[in-house]
């Protein structure tokens, strides 16, 4: 019985998802060739590894495919002993930060990003322009 979940977000910015892992207590570790899940490790490009928990959490292994984009797999049975704590269900919680990364990596700078957890868990985003970017549109 296979306990590897595959998340079916396109990643396809590896700053921007070392800078969602730091915001969930991750470290990202480049060429790292195999991640830990509940059988022997398992080959992967990178890995997303729990920081400052149990030294027996499972990771998240990342994985080139090809076209210039990365797949994710966990193994979330029992906890992932810490790990799902960090990704939320379905790797939602870190899906939401890489969201929020790409956000600020990709937007211009007359505007700035207010963002914030709603009480169901939700990450809100507002786009706000700048001063100078309201003086300008003014």
């Amino acid at each position: 019985m296979s306990h590897i979940t595959t998340v079916k977000t396109e990643i396809n910015d590896l700053e921007s998802l070392e800078v969602a892992a730091r915001s969930c207590g991750l470290e990202f570790v480049r060429e790292a060739k195999s991640y830990r899940w509940y059988y022997a490790p398992k080959a992967c490009d990178h890995v997303l590894r729990v920081v400052g928990g149990n030294a027996q959490a499972y990771e998240v292994g990342v994985f080139a495919q090809g076209d210039g984009t990365f797949k994710l797999e966990f193994d979330g049975w029992n906890g992932g002993y810490g790990l799902m704590e960090r990704i939320g269900p379905g790797a939602g919680k870190l899906m939401q930060a890489y969201a929020v990364a790409r956000v600020y990596a990709t937007m211009g700078h007359d505007h700035s990003i207010e963002h914030f957890t709603d009480e169901a868990g939700r990450v809100q985003m507002r786009l706000v322009p700048t001063q100078q970017s309201a003086e300008v549109h003014a």
